[in-house]
């Protein structure tokens, strides 16, 4: 009989090793297991009416779209009010980056074939994304249905470890805020390589950079150790992407901060103080 193989946190020994980790998984990635059917988003128009926040939007480039009534109100309302409060608190990494552009909030039925694969997770279905490509936000309108229901699949998520740990009552919020974590490293990321022609791989070895300048400020500032280096949900151990979104997602939705958590809002405020 062959020996019990490592698992992904008893091979994490430094920060060395966490990069080649989610490097080696990133490559081994499987495309057709993220393609995700997001409709026309070009066909969308601004949602009207008054609402909370509304004016704090206005020349954030984001387009508040009507197929947000397509959800659960309670949701609808909590991700305006988080992407008012996240746009506006970083609304300064992310000034002239979309060229004049709007990034669309939306719901759409997604179609996510690779949900199908995993019937026996329904806690684990896509809930919402970002697509770079199309500059959307995306609520899966098959899945927010209930207020309850979304609030009941993050907390089984984050029982199980797929999600990290955040303060109670977080849960309506943590989504939104992972998607924005996308779209905010994708604006990092266009900010340090100065161009628009860069290719996938650049644009990931960027990605991993990243990673590792946020554990270089938690292991020399913060006293991190491989075991905080380890700090991470499962779903953030998927690629370099991922664990910016996971590890920004834990950063401002949880009170008890980690080394880790530290070094992510030290990193973003040396970039906002340094207009970078």
């Amino acid at each position: 009989m062959g020996g019990r193989s490592s698992t992904y946190k008893e091979r994490i020994k430094s920060i060395g090793d966490l990069i080649k980790e989610l490097d080696k998984k990133y490559k081994s990635s499987k495309e057709s297991d993220k393609i995700l059917d997001l409709g026309n988003a070009d066909a969308e128009t601004k949602l009207e009416g008054n609402f909370k926040y509304k004016d704090s939007l206005n020349d954030k480039n984001y387009m508040i779209c009507n197929s947000l009534n397509d959800i659960d109100k309670k949701i609808k309302e909590s991700t305006i009010d988080q992407i008012a409060f996240l746009s506006e608190r970083y609304k300064h990494l992310i000034k002239n980056i979309l060229d004049d552009s709007e990034v669309k909030v939306r719901s759409y039925a997604i179609n996510d074939i690779y949900l199908k694969r995993k019937q026996t997770l329904p806690n684990y279905s896509t809930i919402a994304c970002w697509s770079k490509s199309t500059k959307q936000i995306c609520i899966n309108q098959r899945v927010n249905k209930s207020y309850e229901s979304v609030v009941e699949k993050v907390k089984y998520s984050q029982s199980t470890g797929h999600f990290m740990q955040t303060d109670d009552n977080t849960q309506d919020r943590y989504i939104l805020t992972h998607e924005f974590g996308h779209f905010l490293e994708d604006c990092l990321i266009k900010k340090r390589l100065n161009t628009d022609t860069y290719t996938e791989p650049q644009r990931y070895r960027e990605a991993l950079n990243i990673t590792d300048e946020i554990c270089q400020i938690a292991k020399s500032k913060y006293k991190a150790t491989a075991t905080d280096i380890q700090f991470i949900s499962k779903y953030g151990h998927t690629n370099a992407y991922e664990w910016f979104a996971e590890m920004f997602t834990s950063s401002i939705l949880s009170s008890q901060k980690s080394p880790l958590n530290n070094a992510m809002l030290d990193y973003l405020r040396k970039k906002k103080e340094n207009k970078q």
